[in-house]
């Protein structure tokens, strides 16, 4: 019972705070906030600088980098990044890519065994296993990345997984994602005013993506009254997604997204309701088994739900209206 698992988790809840990858969020190809350290002293100057290599690579969306562009980002001598990315080579945590270099194999290995041990993602499975009625959608556990995108940690799939394919540790575009635009929706203004700066035009992966600050603000207001956020079309075309955030009041940075995926032409107004009310429920109970540290998106805004009932101001009439969303192509394309 979630009960059972909330009793003692109260003593968890700070580790998992701890353990969420958002701490800061900048945009593509900026690594500032990174390689700062490389000025301070530091007994082991080359494991930073390792570091700040997969840092650049991150903040490049995990696209190549050159020899000469990474020492030109991280005003390391050539010679010694040659060293460096040379021995990370090696040891498989860096590949060469012609005359660049991308992230290596053991990576994702070192990001299985961590994830393996995160409490939080066995909660979330627990969660989704317990819930009544069962889940029959492919749903995703997420978090902001340091770039500000949505990064997916754990994926439960029903009996009969259905064929989308949100690998965990895929990245994707937080204003594109339903779950990331939850999390954003529960960012402090100066922390999504961090994120929001030097991207006046957003990346579209499709043409029903958002393509300004200004509409994604929009959305934001929306979605802060609404508790649930849809994603119609806006990642992948004939995906529609619905999600939701917790949030950890103490920890503005410290967001987890949540999300339902099913085919667009399933994604009627009556399953855009249930998906609603579903989803929000989910985060009540996965608050609930962290311990209380973390508040849903509802709860948060001051849109408090009844128990088992959903926020105050039904999110199903708004996610109904965006059910149409892939219609609205014409007025973005």
């Amino acid at each position: 019972m979630i009960s059972e698992r909330a009793q003692g988790s109260s003593e968890r809840n700070s580790s998992h705070s701890r353990r969420t990858t958002s701490q800061h969020l900048a945009p593509k190809g900026s690594v500032d906030l990174h390689v700062e350290g490389l000025h301070k002293r530091n007994l082991v100057p080359s494991i930073s600088r390792a570091a700040a290599v997969f840092d650049a690579i991150m903040a490049n969306h995990g696209e190549a980098l050159s020899l000469a562009e990474l020492a030109r980002q991280l005003q390391i001598p050539k010679s010694s990044l040659a060293n460096i990315c040379g021995g990370l080579v090696n040891e498989r945590l860096l590949q060469r890519a012609g005359n660049s270099y991308r992230l290596g194999p053991k990576l994702a290995q070192l990001g299985a065994v961590f994830l393996f041990s995160v409490d939080l993602v066995r909660e979330f499975q627990e969660a989704c296993i317990s819930h009544e009625p069962p889940i029959g959608q492919t749903t995703t556990l997420a978090v902001l990345g340091d770039h500000g995108d949505t990064i997916y940690l754990s994926r439960h799939d029903p009996v009969r997984p259905a064929s989308l394919i949100f690998d965990v540790g895929v990245q994707q575009p937080a204003h594109c994602t339903s779950s990331g635009k939850a999390m954003l929706a529960c960012l402090p203004e100066q922390d999504f005013s961090r994120w929001s700066e030097d991207r006046r035009e957003l990346a579209r992966p499709t043409r029903h993506s958002l393509g300004t600050v200004a509409a994604l603000r929009n959305e934001l207001e929306k979605i802060k009254s609404l508790g649930v956020a849809v994603d119609a079309e806006e990642s992948h075309e004939g995906v529609f997604c619905v999600g939701t955030a917790l949030a950890n009041p103490s920890d503005p940075s410290d967001v987890l997204g949540l999300s339902f995926l099913v085919l667009s032409q399933q994604a009627t107004s009556d399953v855009v309701e249930q998906l609603s009310t579903e989803i929000t429920r989910l985060a009540e109970e996965l608050s609930a088994s962290l311990g209380g540290g973390y508040v849903t998106l509802s709860q948060l805004m001051g849109n408090k739900a009844d128990e088992g009932d959903g926020p105050t101001k039904d999110p199903r009439s708004g996610c109904a209206r965006h059910s149409e969303a892939p219609q609205r192509s014409s007025v973005r394309s």
